[in-house]
């Protein structure tokens, strides 16, 4: 197994801002804008690899949810809207690799299963003049819980386009069935997540939404050990909005 490019996050979401404003121009200006103050949707994550890059160190993570979002108009213009959002997710799973066995030049050793913090396959320990002692992978170990994000804002730019870019931060946490990304961290852990998107208006009171975001999760030092997780998640988002 390889290790991962190197993620450059600023350079990432410059170039998707950009882009999203590119097709945000390109729309047909309509004087249309969402009619309500208030807004209920579904939202579903998918975050489905995650990488050691700003703060985060463990590798091979995967992460979904799924739930609901409330959102409130604060402020609006002719070319900008600002909003307060909340979401709840009962439904969060991050799955994890686990090494089952160690195999050396003397063959392969079982041992007690655990999540490792790296996925790379790099030797674990080399045997003075016997070459490397590597990992052997199982079955990944699935854990459940419940997320929550009750901070956080979204800014549309071009309120009045069909197409809108957004640009979008939350914060909150996860409280899981047992201690995650490894054993002895945390079944608590806080969550921050921000970055751009696209918002596309069906009628003056429905909207889909597409983002990419930048999410990192860790525990605070809570626990003995906080190998916090970072990855980049796609958040779907099918909203109503009324006044």
């Amino acid at each position: 197994m390889t290790l991962s490019t190197p993620f450059h996050p600023i350079r990432f979401i410059s170039v998707c801002c950009l882009s999203m404003l590119a097709i945000a121009l390109s729309a047909h200006a309509q004087d249309r804008e969402l009619s309500g103050k208030d807004g209920f949707g579904v939202v579903v994550t998918s975050a489905p690899k995650s990488t050691p890059s700003l703060l985060g160190e463990s590798e091979d993570r995967r992460i979904w949810t799924a739930g609901g979002e409330y959102q409130r108009r604060l402020l609006s213009a002719r070319n900008l809207r600002w909003s307060y959002r909340a979401g709840v997710m009962p439904l969060f799973e991050e799955s994890d690799p686990t090494v089952l066995a160690v195999k050396d030049f003397f063959g392969t050793t079982s041992l007690t299963p655990y999540r490792p913090i790296t996925a790379s396959g790099a030797p674990v320990a080399y045997l003075l003049g016997l070459g490397p002692v590597l990992p052997v992978y199982g079955p990944r170990q699935r854990t459940f819980g419940f997320a929550a994000t009750p901070i956080g804002m979204r800014l549309n730019l071009l309120n009045r386009l069909r197409v809108q870019p957004t640009l979008a931060i939350d914060a909150g946490f996860v409280y899981s069935s047992r201690d995650v990304p490894i054993d002895y961290s945390s079944r608590f852990n806080f969550t921050v997540s921000m970055g751009p998107g696209l918002e596309i208006l069906n009628r003056t009171h429905s909207s889909v939404r597409f983002e990419y975001l930048y999410s990192h999760m860790s525990n605070g030092g809570l626990g003995i050990n906080n190998p916090a997780v970072d990855s980049m998640a796609l958040r779907i988002s099918v909203d109503h909005y009324r006044h």
